[in-house]
């Protein structure tokens, strides 16, 4: 199983450059069955999905998956660590994530119609 995992490596992190470079993605989780020691456990199967065809986007669509035993808020933060577009979210752990985005691009795109706009009558948008 190692060495299938090391032989695909190569093709997962294109696949993830190539969804993580997206505009926006649709993310969610779903649980996972896992055996454990005289019980099944509930992991996590994280999907991320990039589709730009409805914005007549040119790249090609894509799913990126990710595991996790848990279904801590942490997993999606690392995840998405290098994604800067839009997040549309279906699980409440990846709405705090999106949440997080969503003000940090409210911010910026208010500061940035301040410095386009030229009207100095305007206060600064803190």
């Amino acid at each position: 199983m190692g060495a299938c995992a090391a032989a695909l490596r190569p093709l997962h992190d294109l696949i993830e450059a190539h969804v993580l470079g997206a505009e926006r993605l649709h993310g969610d989780d779903t649980p996972v069955p896992v055996l454990a020691k005289g019980k099944t456990d509930t992991a996590r199967a994280w999907v991320y999905v990039r589709d730009d065809k409805p914005f007549a986007g040119p790249g090609p669509p894509a799913t990126l998956f990710r595991y996790s035993r848990d279904r801590s808020g942490d997993h999606p933060v690392e995840h998405l660590r290098t994604f800067t577009g839009i997040l549309q979210p279906a699980a409440a752990r990846l709405a705090a994530v999106a949440a997080a985005g969503c003000l940090l691009t409210a911010t910026n795109q208010s500061q940035r119609s301040y410095t386009t706009s030229g009207d100095t009558t305007q206060s600064r948008p803190g």
